[in-house]
């Protein structure tokens, strides 16, 4: 079985785990795409919730909603960070030509993955769940984000 194939089958839900080895710009890439991708369903979701959302109920609708629907649409991406990462991710992601940020169709296996980055990363805050805003994990996905997008230039200018 190819590449490929494996990814598709992955995707599809016919394979549940999948251990993998490869370049770690690759890993790293895939990291950040998915701490995009959760930066902006937590944000789209805060905004309904209102200025102060408590985090982890935020936290649980967006995995509800990734649970429904067999891919979520993630708008507001930027497009220079999906170009460096799109040929590397594990489901089609056309980048426009034009525009600084866009909308991507992101399949529930990426999107559970992003869930589950943004729980680890709320469990490293030094805050009491009861009282974890949307906005501190928001702040916090952005030096990670920010920090990740520079391990990406310096490994592509390396190669």
């Amino acid at each position: 079985m190819d590449r490929e194939e494996v990814k598709e089958r992955f995707l599809r839900g016919e394979i549940d785990v999948l251990i993998c080895t490869d370049a770690a710009a690759e890993g790293l890439n895939l990291q950040t795409a998915g701490l995009l991708v959760i930066r902006d369903l937590l944000e789209t979701r805060a905004r309904s919730a209102g200025e102060g959302a408590l985090f982890w109920p935020v936290l649980r609708e967006v995995a509800s909603l990734v649970e429904e629907r067999g891919q979520v649409l993630a708008g507001g991406l930027p497009v220079g960070v999906l170009r460096a990462v799109a040929g590397e991710l594990l489901f089609p992601c056309p980048v426009p030509a034009a525009g600084d940020r866009t909308a991507v169709p992101v399949p529930r296996v990426l999107a559970r993955a992003a869930v589950d980055a943004a729980s680890r990363l709320a469990d490293g805050l030094k805050v009491r769940k009861s009282e974890l805003r949307v906005d501190t994990v928001l702040a916090r996905l952005q030096r990670e984000i920010e920090a990740r997008w520079r391990q990406i230039r310096q490994t592509s200018y390396s190669l």
